[in-house]
């Protein structure tokens, strides 16, 4: 089965994507509001339940304000080799939206 992956990215003229810990632009409420809808929105044919992903790395992740974490609607994957992986085999569904899912490759959130 293949899915759709849609990438976005935002980075300033000299390609940067962070500053200090954060972003580097203050002010995005309309930008993060297009985010949330992009990445909630499903496809026709998505089966009830269905829910995308929003795949990040740790320093994403540790960017987003605690009382917006996780990603609302969306399963929150992690990319970090210096965090412990998420046991998927003992969670429940209830489990994906309380934290997110950790994994230490692209390849292995792809598979999940």
């Amino acid at each position: 089965m293949s899915h759709e992956l849609t990438l976005i990215v935002a980075a300033t003229r000299n390609m940067g994507i962070g500053a200090k810990g954060g972003l580097p632009w203050t002010g995005l409420k309309k930008e993060m509001a297009y985010f949330a809808r992009l990445t909630k929105r499903l496809p026709a044919q998505a089966p009830s339940g269905a829910k995308n992903a929003v795949i990040m790395g740790r320093k994403t992740w540790g960017s987003i304000p605690p009382r917006f974490r996780p990603l609302k609607g969306r399963l929150n994957i992690v990319i970090s080799r210096s965090h412990p992986p998420f046991d998927s085999s003992a969670a429940t569904p209830a489990d994906y939206d309380k934290e997110p899912v950790k994994v230490g490759s692209l390849e292995q959130a792809l598979a999940f």
